[in-house]
């Protein structure tokens, strides 16, 4: 599998491991589906993603 060529769905995206798993991914080229029922953190994490 090439996960540059996937979609990786992150839950919990606003707390600091979300975050990390998002980094890490799309360091590796994935597409991301980032949620989470906390909208502040999870804003505040797709800033720094973007």
């Amino acid at each position: 599998m090439h996960i540059g060529q996937s979609v990786a769905i992150i839950t919990d995206a606003g707390n600091p491991v979300g975050k990390a798993v998002a980094l890490h991914f799309a360091s590796l080229g994935a597409t991301l589906a980032l949620v989470d029922n906390n909208e502040v953190e999870l804003k505040k994490n797709l800033t720094i993603l973007s």
